[in-house]
């Protein structure tokens, strides 16, 4: 009687998604010799391998079935060991371990297991997984493997236990690595700042300041003024060192404590997994020594992510193995309390035994010995295992792991790749991708773990005409932080703007002829820049302007600037600030110049001399100034002594008085050309929003000399190949189609008719030969009868003998001369190939099968 259970026989049983991917490209045949048969030696392990897995069940009964020899795409079955193809691949960018983990995460599609709780029986070669862009764990741990191992890490496969989380590749409650990285990247900076004692602030311009007051004027304005202004002290009571690891202990508190959340959220959804412990998955084991790793670590190969062996998130290991040996695990304790000193028998079980070990006299042994019988008869280790006796691993039976620069280049499957991550979304884009604007990387932050509020947009970019290679958006902040290369025309390193009511500018010190660094907008109220290496020694302008209020003197003044990205505004206060001219003296070396334009007064601040806690100032009245007068412009101090005006008016001298018209009437020209300055300098500032906007509107992509020298390769070999293609389709032309149109198709042709279709096709092709060196010969006839005519004509108007000293027959004629060699050299020509054509047309007519009956005998 049936049992009631209906068997589906094996050739109708689902396939596997990696084995239908397989199938669908077509990578189960057309491999090399070594994927679809074993030698002699490979028959041997799988042997052996088979042995210790019959033994291994008797041992360890309740242990799950190791993974030790899968199918292979061809349906062999070979040694997991011997699938691990070490290679160095010719990338700098994956030589390290990190680097190449992310890699490989990249490069390839994940694909879930279709049984979460059975590993694969199907594991393709490297070379295969490549083809496929996409596979299992087990298929991008052994990838990882033999791609660590090419770059000469001691790496092993490591088949065990993960939770749903890792094995569904689910990252939506682990933090953005990238952002980590990023955070601990910045708080290191920023340490090292305060040790330094320099700790850089953000540019702030208060919106509330008075635009006319400025170095401490608002703040003297507000009470009466005092001749010697006391400096207010920084409070030194708290150190910026402890106040900074005090915030940074704060964060780190509320940094473990979100973790604590985290993990006990993962905790209630491990809860509610019934498969919980028994989901399998395979991942790589990095060990301390080789290439300066200092620790054993765990990779993630779907993630690219890293763990420490002591914390990691995996919950059991049964086996590890690389391409020279596999151990099987005989710890009974947690994977974060687990030992890897694979030598030791009493923790590792290993199939394959090594040179080490069969020196130590050390073996896999699962039987009981039976001492009494061995008692009359010891054996020293040397001869109980014999070097020849030793079965070691076959060489890898794979292909090279071999990825060409574009492949490598494109990275990933598609051109682009998305993650979620616990409130972020990490996009990324390979090189020139088709629907990009050169963007490789886009990191979006959200407010709620929802992901729907966006409170940070992080984007980066390569190969920009326009030099972006950063943007920052705060969309809740109406804030754009944009960030360039060195190349631009008017060296723009940075812009921020802030939702049209602030814009910072940052420019690079070397690419700007005024040298200036920084300019600062609070848009409508005030502007400020900053210089630096100037020859006059400015460090330092700002424009105070209003565009709410304009009064009448200031209408009728005119001093009025259309500020970039702003209607036009009436300035009200210009400043300019220098550094200290060492050849000059203190009390003639100006600090600060002011330009109060309603009040029509310049205001000069002295540097301070040396021992002196005051500084010489003087007030300049433009009212007062001479009309029509002409001075000899020249330093702005000249001979004026700069000292306070208290009282002044009354104790100038006759002298002093010319003085002081003088440098008046040179700061009235500065302040002219200062305002023009200013107002070309908002002309250039509104020419760059402009190519900015126009830039971000058609973005254009610039390539690198590497890809500029492969287009020219990839165009030089398909110029090639339309050659040939060409020379082919010549060979293909039929010459003998037109002299057989009127004879019967479908006929054989008769011994006279192929004669006389071949005669007709020779002779033709003669006549179009003879007709082409009629014609070179007829242009060489010409040249040589022009020469002549020219040379007698000449003859005769100057007379024999006199010829070579006139230039323009001398000109004409290396001229014509030229002409008649080249013209001959073709006729030459011509005459050799010609007959090489006939000889080669008469061949092909001999060998064409339509004129077969001419090969026959006459008389047959």
């Amino acid at each position: 009687m049936s049992s009631g259970v209906l068997r589906v026989p094996s050739d109708q049983r689902v396939l596997s998604k990696k084995k239908q991917l397989i199938i669908k490209k077509g990578l189960n045949n057309g491999h090399p010799k070594s994927y679809s048969t074993n030698t002699s030696k490979e028959e041997t392990v799988l042997e052996y391998v088979e042995d210790f897995r019959r033994q291994f069940v008797q041992v360890f009964p309740q242990r799950r079935p190791l993974m030790l020899c899968p199918k292979n795409e061809c349906g062999v079955r070979k040694f997991v060991c011997t699938t691990i193809r070490p290679s160095l691949l010719p990338y700098n960018e994956i030589y390290n371990l990190r680097d190449a983990a992310t890699f490989v995460s990249d490069f390839f599609e994940y694909l879930t297991l279709d049984n979460p709780t059975i590993l694969p029986d199907l594991l393709p070669s490297p070379s295969t997984t490549i083809k496929m862009r996409a596979g299992d764990c087990l298929d991008l741990a052994n990838m990882l493997c033999s791609i660590l191992r090419g770059n000469g890490y001691d790496a092993y496969i490591v088949s065990g236990y993960a939770p749903k989380w890792i094995t569904s590749q689910d990252q939506t409650q682990t933090p953005c690595p990238i952002l980590e990285k990023t955070a601990l990247k910045i708080a290191a900076e920023k340490v090292e700042q305060v040790l330094e004692g320099a700790v850089l602030q953000p540019p702030k311009v208060d919106e509330n300041a008075n635009p006319n007051l400025e170095d401490g004027e608002e703040a003297r304005a507000s009470g009466p003024r005092q001749k010697y202004p006391l400096k207010i002290q920084p409070d030194v009571s708290t150190s910026k060192y402890i106040e900074l690891r005090k915030k940074e202990e704060e964060d780190e508190i509320e940094k473990k404590k979100r973790e604590a959340d985290e993990k006990a959220k993962l905790v209630v959804d491990v809860k509610e997994d019934p498969l919980q412990g028994d989901r399998v998955h395979c991942w790589i084991l990095v060990k301390a020594g080789k290439r300066e790793v200092p620790e054993n670590i765990y990779i993630e190969p779907s993630t690219g992510l890293t763990y420490s062996t002591e914390d990691s998130p995996y919950l059991g290991i049964e086996s590890v193995w690389n391409e020279q040996n596999y151990w099987a695990n005989v710890q009974e304790v947690p994977p974060n309390e687990m030992e890897f000193e694979l030598a030791d028998s009493q923790k590792w079980e290993y199939v394959l035994i090594e040179e080490k070990q069969a020196d130590e006299g050390e073996g896999m042994n699962f039987d009981a010995v039976n001492e009494e019988d061995n008692a009359d008869k010891q054996l020293t280790p040397e001869e109980a295992f014999d070097d020849r006796d030793i079965l070691d691993c076959p060489m890898s039976w794979c292909s090279k792991i071999v990825i060409d620069r574009n492949t490598f280049r494109k990275r990933y499957p598609g051109g682009e790749k998305f993650i979620h991550f616990h409130r972020c979304t990490v996009e990324k884009y390979s090189e020139y991708f088709e629907n990009g604007d050169g963007i490789v990387l886009r990191i979006t932050l959200f407010q709620t773990d929802e992901c729907l509020t966006p409170i940070e947009i992080r984007e980066f970019f390569l190969h920009r005409k326009d030099k972006l290679v950063q943007r920052y958006n705060y969309p809740l902040e109406s804030r754009v932080h944009e960030i360039f290369d060195p190349g631009r025309q008017q060296g723009l390193q940075e812009l921020i703007q802030v939702d049209n009511k602030k814009r910072y500018f940052t420019f690079y010190p070397q690419a700007r002829v005024d040298g200036m660094v920084r300019r600062d907008e609070l848009i409508g109220h005030k502007i400020i820049e900053e210089y630096e290496e100037r020859d006059d020694n400015l460090i330092y302008r700002s424009v105070a302007v209003d565009v709410n209020r304009i009064s009448e003197n200031e209408r009728r003044l005119n001093f009025q600037v259309e500020l970039a990205g702003c209607r036009i505004a009436p300035i009200r206060k210009m400043t300019e600030k220098f550094a200290r001219a060492s050849k000059v003296s203190a009390e003639k070396d100006v600090r600060k110049r002011t330009h109060f334009i309603a009040d029509e007064t310049i205001r000069l601040d002295y540097h301070y001399a040396d021992q002196c806690i005051t500084h010489a100032s003087t007030t300049l009245d433009k009212k007062d100034k001479p009309h029509g007068s002409d001075g000899v412009l020249g330093d702005f101090a000249g001979s004026y002594d700069g000292r306070p005006a208290n009282n002044r008016q009354n104790k100038l001298s006759e002298r002093e008085q010319v003085l002081e018209k003088v440098l008046l009437q040179k700061l009235v020209a500065k302040e002219k050309d200062l305002f023009s300055e200013i107002k070309d300098r908002e002309k250039d500032i509104t020419n760059l929003l402009k190519k900015l906007r126009e830039e971000m509107e058609d973005v254009k992509l610039e390539k690198s000399i590497y890809d500029l020298a492969h287009e020219q390769s990839k165009d030089e070999e398909k110029e090639k190949s339309d050659e040939l293609d060409e020379e082919k389709d010549q060979n293909r032309v039929d010459y003998l189609s037109p002299f057989l149109a009127h004879y019967a198709s479908g006929k054989p042709l008769t011994r006279r008719e192929a004669m006389q279709a071949k005669d007709d096709c020779l002779a033709t092709l003669k006549e179009r030969l003879l007709e082409r060196a009629n014609i070179i010969q007829r242009h060489l006839d010409d040249e040589n009868s022009k020469l002549h005519q020219r040379r007698t004509m000449f003859k005769r108007q100057t007379g024999a003998g006199s010829v070579e000293n006139d230039e323009d027959f001398t000109k004409y004629y290396e001229e014509a001369a030229f002409k008649i060699d080249i013209l001959k050299a073709r006729l030459q020509r011509h005459e050799e190939l010609a007959l090489k054509k006939y000889l080669e047309m008469d061949q092909k007519l001999n060998m064409d099968p339509r004129l077969a009956v001419l090969k026959t005998p006459e008389n047959s």
